[in-house]
């Protein structure tokens, strides 16, 4: 069996890792303060890591484990667990930053495998887009 990860997992795990010393590394200790601090049940995100996370969307490093390239950059198991060890480096939950973040993650896989059409648009995409579904209902 082949175990090389892919170009494309070397590339995004490259640019995980470069994102994670650019923007949570320097800021580890207050994001962990913020999740603290900031997180109740109407905020899901402290405001620091809403702007991290907004970056990230930016810069294509969202929703890295979804196996398929209409909702996420369709990496296999393999590719996403070569990209997942610079995620899983950080004191923090840096999932949180790609949105990556359980149970939200096993949620959207399970949608994605399975939901029809009405469900994709009422649970799915805020789930996808980082945005509450409970706000779509």
């Amino acid at each position: 069996m082949d175990f090389e990860p892919s170009d494309r997992a070397k590339e995004l795990s490259d640019r995980v890792r470069e994102f994670m010393d650019a923007h949570i590394y320097p800021h580890e200790l207050e994001i962990e303060t913020a999740l603290d601090r900031e997180v109740d049940a109407g905020t899901p995100f402290p405001e620091i890591l809403v702007g991290i996370r907004e970056e990230a969307k930016k810069e294509g490093l969202w929703n890295l484990f979804l196996p398929d390239a209409e909702d996420g950059p369709g990496l296999s198991n393999l590719d996403y667990g070569i990209v997942n060890e610079e995620i899983g480096r950080c004191s923090i939950p840096a999932a949180y930053a790609f949105n990556c973040q359980p149970p939200d993650s096993g949620n959207m896989e399970i949608l994605v495998a399975h939901a029809n059409p009405a469900q994709r648009e009422k649970w799915l995409t805020p789930l996808l887009e980082a945005r509450s579904a409970a706000a779509s209902r």
